[in-house]
């Protein structure tokens, strides 16, 4: 199967360039990959710009093509990254663009490192360590994955990354005391064998009836064949909770004023 971008190249290349006349501009970029611009800010949130292969082929495991070369990439001052599996850490980007100083990065303590970089707060952005399957740290105590969240002038983002339901996170996200503009998590589920995984559609769709947010935006549902989930069927529990949702197709831009 092969899931179509939303635009041509050059309209996305172009849509990630431009400044926003909106208070927040969301660009999807497939998975859990998003390019958020708001005030001055450009913020790209696990993309995933290169191809991802089977091991030892050179078959492609995307369903998505991947937008372009990276040295087609714009300008990105800012990258969020939740945690270091390939389809969120995209190192052969990183290696060749972090060799620019003037780029930061926020994210776990075990991903900066492949940088020589080390954690630099940004007023705004406050990284949540959650739970991929579980809570895991490194050898220093420091959270291996993170979700963010973002304040924005249209409101507050919280971007999941990978992240199973808790008690833990939920509480987390209620003592921010923010009103959310959008949630954005995983649906893919869990259980299947040698792959860590994550919160399915009905515990997503619980962590919304508890925050509340404007919209519940599924991610990581449509880049692997065998780990995504039925969007479908996330659009028929959604409306029968009684949600507002949006759901994130490659290129697609959503505006908000």
């Amino acid at each position: 199967m092969r899931i179509d971008w939303n635009c041509d190249q050059k309209t996305l290349l172009a849509t990630i360039r431009r400044k926003s006349l909106h208070k927040l501009e969301v660009l999807c970029m497939g998975q859990c990959g998003c390019i958020l611009t708001y005030g001055e800010k450009k913020v790209s949130i696990d993309v995933v710009y290169s191809d991802l292969y089977y091991q030892g082929t050179l078959q492609s495991r995307r369903q998505i093509p991947p937008p372009f070369p990276k040295e087609q990439v714009p300008w990105i001052d800012l990258f969020l990254v939740s945690h270091d599996h390939a389809d969120h850490e995209d190192k052969e980007f990183f290696r060749w663009r972090m060799e620019d100083k003037r780029v930061r990065m926020i994210a776990p303590d075990c991903v900066l490192s492949h940088y020589g970089r080390c954690y630099e707060p940004v007023e705004g952005i406050t990284p949540i360590e959650v739970p991929h399957e579980e809570y895991r740290y490194d050898a220093q105590g420091k959270p291996e994955c993170y979700g963010y969240v973002l304040d924005t002038p249209a409101g507050a983002i919280f971007h999941a990354g990978d992240a199973v339901l808790t008690d833990k996170l939920t509480n987390d996200l209620l003592g921010q005391h923010k009103h959310f503009k959008m949630l954005m998590v995983p649906i893919n589920g869990r259980g299947r064998p040698g792959i860590i995984g994550n919160m399915d559609i009905d515990e997503a769709i619980s962590l919304a009836l508890r925050i509340q947010p404007d919209y519940l935006v599924p991610t990581h549902w449509d880049l692997f064949k065998e780990n995504g989930a039925d969007i479908s069927l996330f659009v028929d529990k959604a409306n029968a909770a009684g949600l507002s949702y949006l759901i994130p197709r490659p290129g697609e831009v959503w505006c908000f004023d």
